[in-house]
Formats: structure tokens, C-alpha cells, sequence
């Protein structure tokens, strides 16, 4: 019952709307049967008063035309019985008057006249009988029967409409709040259905409930696909994420052993980031010749193809490294272009691929007195004690593509090494991260003054402020590339 008098409920609307309807309609209709029922009961008291006059009209007209006043007295003491007339009299053109009514004073003007016919000749009019009728009765008489039959319609409306209402209750708002609940209570996947009552198994409530359980076995098979597929999802996900990780252990096996590292270079640090688990960044430090030889590598892609091209990478520059002279660092890096361009056969038309990598290439002296550095579109940085850092451009070309000749020469540079000396190399993964509030491109200007500001910081403890300092301006932005940085000292 509480339903019933929600407002907010549709059975609550639509009983108030059917109640407010009907009672429009009632109230209409009763005005109406009151106009009507008003008009017929007068003009019935006009009918029985033209009756009655019709009854002694011929009596009448003898009394006048003798002059005969028991008679005419007798008329109008007959018509004065009727409770709707008031009075009468009798107006002969000889002369002849008399009058009765009930009550005094009477206005004789608002009588009702009928001529009296002569009884010798009925066409010849000898006088008139006017009859004055209590019209006020007769209107509220008329008015009490109206109000009567005008209520017992009315009644019987609003009876209809109680009567309409239970039934729309019963029949239909009820069913559909019942309905209403329980979809409300089932919860899609658990296997409920609506309950249909005998009672509507055949009519528009049993059809929706019908159509409403259909609903919820398309949306079970729905959800027990969806749960399969997930399933079968988390399945993959997980298979790929464990060849992925495994991947990553491959891959970080070819990365330099660090107590080698620090062999090499007792003062250094190495920031290495990939953008995912793997990435295709990828660094060298080993010994060649009579020196050591420093690799910072940025291969194609990122991600498993970039892992991919490191592997390759990796190959080629073993097999260069034992076909070229030790210290000779350009002609080293060229026998790797030509390598990694044979190994993913750029000559051949039908590989339609054009990967390679870009590098920083550095080969210390074992006096550490002699610095070469090759770059093919990586720059190396340094820093002389207590001075601005320096930038060392390399040639504008990465190594490796299938649109670069197959003799690909690069420029060598040799620099005079100084005890206390830094040098710093790193991929474009730092430098283009976009980040601040401009969304702008992270920048060499930026990096060289953060060289500047760690000048006097241990080298150890520069690569963790260079990458804090790059994770800070990268804010909520995604990471775009892998991040490698490689710093030491002479």
C-alpha cells in the first residue's frame, strides 16, 4: 500500500490522473444534467399549466359570454387548486371582470393570456383569461430536481471511477510494481528469472515479463562469454607477460657485466629506463686493444621490436669488433652499419623493412690520456673541472637503414683527455620527452644546465639527479621513448 502513495510511483500518477479526469468529467456532466433537468422541469410546469386552461377554456368562455360569475367563479377557484398558480382572471370585451388570487398584491402584467372564443362562433374572441403562475416555485422546484438527478449521475460517476481505479490498481499497477521490484532485485549472471503470475500469463504483463527474462538469458550468455574471454585473455596476457619478462632477462644478459663496468670506469653511473619491460636502448663497455671501448646505442622502435633490433645490434657488433683494427673506432662503426644492413638484408626487394639505430661510440686510451668519440646522431657532452659542459656533435645520420650507402664513412673526433674530466652520453628518449606546463620537448638546454648544476656532485650521483630530474618534468605525461644516460670520469 505504501507504493500506492508514492508520487514518484506509476501507479500513484496514473490513478491521480484517471481521478482527476473523472471528476473533470463528473463535474461537467453534472452542470450539464443540471441546465438540462432545470429547462425540462419548467417547461413541464408550463405544459400542465396550458393543461389545465385548455380543461375549463370552454366553460370559461360561457360564464363570459352569459355573464354568468358562479360559473367564472367556479373556473377560477378550480384553477386556483393548482399550487403553481397564483391567481386568475377574467377579462370580457363587454365589460365583464372578475378575479381570484391567493395573494395581495398580484401583478396581473406578467400573467399568461388565452384568448377566450365566443361560444356561437369560435372564431370571434369575446375576452381573454389570464393566468399568473408562481414561476420562483416552479424554478426551485425545477432547480431541487436537477440538483437530484444531476448528483445520482455524479454519483454514479465517481462510483465508476472508484471502481476504475481499484481495477487499474489491481490489474495493472500492482502487477508492474510487483515486476518493477524484481527487476529491480535480480542481478544479471546469477541465473534469477521474473516470476509470472498464473493470472497475466496471457496478457501484456506476462509478454513483458517474458520479453524481460529473454532479455536476462541473452545478457547471462553475454556475461558467461565475457567471463570465458577474460579468462581466456588473462590466460594470454599472462603468457605474453611471462615471455616478456623472460625476454627482459635476455636482454638484460647481453647488457655489460657491471664489476667489468667499474674495472673500466671506477667512477660512473648508468641510467638505464626502457619504456616498457624491454626496450631497444642499449649500452657496451668492454675492453678492445690496448683500450676500452664505450657504446650508447638507440635502436628502432621501442618495446619488443626495439629488443629485437638490441640482439641484432649486439651480434653485428661482435662481428665487427673482430674484422676491425682495436682503437680504429670509425672504421669499427662503419663495419656495423654494413653488418646490421646485411643482416636484415636491406639489398633484398622483397624485405620490406628499413630498421638501424643511432650511437654514441667513445674509446678511451689505456692512459686515458686520448679520447675518440664517433656519434651518428647522438652527441656526446663534457665537462672540464669547474667548466660549462660541452657538447661534441656527431654526424647527422643514424647507421644501419637501407637508404644509407652501403659505404657509410662517419667522422671521427679526438679529444685530449684530463684527469677529473666528465663525459656524458644519452639517447633522445630524455631530450624529446615532453613535459612542464608549455608541453614541450624536454631539450639539450635544459640537460646542459643540469650538467651545470651537478658539476660539483659525484659522478655516482648525477644519473639518479638527471633522471628525478626528468621524471619531475615529465609530470603526468606518458613516457614516449626508452631513457638511457651514460656518465664517467676520467
Amino acid at each position: 500500500m505504501s507504493d500506492f502513495f508514492n508520487r514518484s510511483s506509476l501507479e500513484y500518477r496514473l490513478a491521480l490522473y484517471v481521478g482527476l479526469g473523472m471528476m473533470l468529467f463528473s463535474l461537467l456532466v453534472g452542470i450539464g444534467s443540471y441546465r438540462y433537468f432545470s429547462a425540462i422541469e419548467v417547461e413541464n410546469a408550463l405544459a400542465l399549466e396550458r393543461q389545465l386552461v385548455q380543461t375549463v377554456l370552454s366553460q370559461t368562455s360561457v360564464g363570459v359570454f352569459a355573464k354568468n360569475e358562479p360559473i367564472a367563479l367556479d373556473v377560477m377557484q378550480g384553477l386556483l387548486i393548482n399550487s403553481i398558480i397564483l391567481g386568475v382572471k377574467i377579462d370580457g370585451h363587454d365589460g365583464f371582470l372578475m378575479e381570484q388570487k391567493k395573494a395581495s398584491p398580484l401583478d396581473f402584467t406578467t400573467a399568461i393570456s388565452h384568448p377566450l372564443p365566443s361560444p356561437v362562433n369560435a372564431e370571434e374572441t369575446i375576452g381573454f383569461l389570464h393566468v399568473v403562475i408562481d414561476l420562483l416555485a416552479v424554478q426551485n422546484s425545477a432547480a431541487n430536481k436537477a440538483l437530484f438527478y444531476a448528483g445520482m449521475m455524479v454519483g454514479q460517476i465517481l462510483v465508476a471511477t472508484a471502481i476504475l481505479m481499484t481495477l487499474v490498481r489491481y490489474l495493472l499497477g500492482r502487477p508492474v510494481a510487483i515486476l518493477a521490484q524484481q527487476m529491480v532485485e535480480i542481478q544479471p549472471g546469477e541465473g534469477v528469472r521474473l516470476a509470472i503470475d498464473t493470472h497475466h500469463t496471457h496478457d501484456e504483463i506476462g509478454l513483458l515479463s517474458r520479453s524481460a527474462n529473454a532479455l536476462l538469458d541473452a545478457t547471462d550468455c553475454a556475461i558467461d562469454l565475457e567471463r570465458q574471454l577474460r579468462q581466456q585473455l588473462g590466460k594470454a596476457m599472462t603468457l605474453i607477460s611471462d615471455s616478456i619478462h623472460y625476454a627482459s632477462l635476455i636482454q638484460r644478459s647481453i647488457l655489460p657485466d657491471e664489476g667489468m663496468i667499474q674495472t673500466i670506469l671506477p667512477n660512473h653511473f648508468i641510467v638505464w629506463q626502457p619504456r616498457d619491460v624491454v626496450g631497444g636502448d642499449i649500452y657496451w663497455c668492454s675492453p678492445w686493444g690496448e683500450g676500452n671501448l664505450i657504446i650508447l646505442g638507440d635502436c628502432t622502435g621501442h618495446g619488443v621490436p626495439g629488443a629485437f633490433m638490441t640482439l641484432i645490434a649486439n651480434g653485428a657488433l661482435g662481428q665487427a669488433m673482430l674484422t676491425t683494427t682495436p682503437g680504429e673506432l670509425a672504421p669499427l662503426i662503419s663495419t656495423l652499419h654494413g653488418t646490421i644492413q646485411d643482416v636484415l638484408m636491406h639489398d633484398h626487394d622483397l624485405i620490406d623493412m628499413d630498421d638501424g639505430l643511432e650511437l654514441g661510440a667513445c674509446y678511451l686510451s689505456s692512459d686515458n690520456k686520448t679520447v675518440r668519440f664517433v656519434g651518428a646522431n647522438i652527441s656526446m657532452f663534457y665537462q672540464d673541472h669547474n667548466r660549462q659542459a660541452t657538447e661534441l656533435r656527431g654526424n647527422r645520420t643514424a647507421i644501419g637503414y637501407r637508404t644509407l650507402p652501403k659505404d657509410l664513412r662517419l667522422t671521427e673526433h679526438i679529444l685530449e683527455g684530463v684527469p677529473g674530466q666528465r663525459f656524458f652520453l644519452t639517447t633522445d628518449g630524455m631530450l624529446d620527452q615532453i613535459g612542464g606546463m608549455k608541453r614541450q620537448g624536454f631539450g639539450k638546454r635544459r640537460f646542459l644546465d643540469l650538467l651545470e648544476n651537478h658539476k660539483s656532485t659525484p659522478i655516482q650521483k648525477v644519473g639518479e639527479e638527471l633522471y628525478q630530474s626528468l621524471v619531475t618534468y615529465q609530470g603526468k605525461e606518458s613516457r614516449r621513448d626508452d631513457v638511457t644516460i651514460i656518465g664517467f670520469t676520467l
